[in-house]
């Protein structure tokens, strides 16, 4: 996100105390931005509209972590579906 107002030209401050209904309170207020999913629209106070990014979006990227001295057959199964849905069978590791 930091790089995405970077390359927006702005260097965002941070707030790490910010919520919930605290962020907000504090967007109705005037006094900042949040990004969220799309999905939360529905959940917004009814003063704070949210605006799609255009592309290219800030990306995110998503870890998975897990015990290499217990691999459940689960955790194999979920990797090969990440795997599948993403391309990214060279950057899973095998533990």
């Amino acid at each position: 996100m930091l790089d995405a107002c970077r390359g927006a030209g702005f260097e965002p401050v941070l707030d790490g105390t910010a919520s919930g209904t605290t962020a907000w309170a504090g967007i109705a207020a005037g006094r900042g931005i949040n990004l969220v999913v799309a999905s939360l629209a529905r959940q917004l106070p009814r003063n704070i509209t949210l605006v799609s990014l255009t592309p290219p979006g800030p990306s995110l990227t998503i870890e998975a972590v897990w015990r290499t001295d217990h691999r459940h057959p689960a955790t194999t199964h979920l990797l090969d579906v990440c795997a599948d849905l993403y391309g990214a069978e060279d950057r899973l590791a095998t533990g």
